[in-house]
């Protein structure tokens, strides 16, 4: 795989470990001088250092579980389809014994079981085209005998999502 190939994050990563940067058992970072690193949350929850290369134009974030992952499985974990994982669930657990890898599926079950499906229902409600008063509406004008076309219509939706509302697949 040549560098031209590889994301930016996998270039701020190779390029931090070229420099000496090492990630420590423990998950902390040690910089190419021996200084223990100070380490910041990125905006997605993870922990991070920045790492600056002017004459290859790098400039960025380097996530720690990745540079953890690297050391522990070398370049492997540079596939774009191999994604590193917290065995336990937590983002700020950088310890090498708490580091994996996997796939998006095995990422997704590290998850706490109550924590995804809390998760699912929230994007579950934010797609939701009907309100509970909506859908009430929707119900009694189907008991009535309001075709699905015409239910559509009147609430603005697909005839689809009328049909699934009405079989049961949607607003269980």
């Amino acid at each position: 795989m040549e560098k031209k190939d590889i994301s930016k994050a996998s270039q701020l990563l190779l390029y931090a470990v070229e420099v000496g940067y090492r990630a420590r058992p423990d998950g902390s970072i040690v910089s190419g001088l021996g200084n223990v690193l100070k380490l910041k949350r990125t905006s997605t929850g993870y922990l991070g250092f920045t790492v600056q290369c002017r004459t290859r134009g790098l400039k960025g974030n380097v996530l720690v579980h990745r540079m953890v992952a690297y050391q522990k499985f070398g370049k492997v974990m540079l596939h774009p389809k191999v994604h590193v994982r917290h065995l336990n669930g937590a983002k700020e657990n950088n310890c090498f014994s708490n580091i994996a890898m996997g796939t998006a599926s095995d990422n997704s079950m590290d998850i706490p079981k109550e924590v995804r499906v809390s998760q699912a229902k929230r994007a579950a409600s934010a797609k939701r085209k009907l309100n509970d008063s909506q859908l009430r509406m929707f119900r009694a004008d189907r008991s009535g005998g309001m075709t699905i076309d015409k239910l559509a219509t009147k609430y603005g939706i697909s005839k689809t999502g009328a049909y699934y509302i009405v079989s049961g697949r949607t607003y269980i």
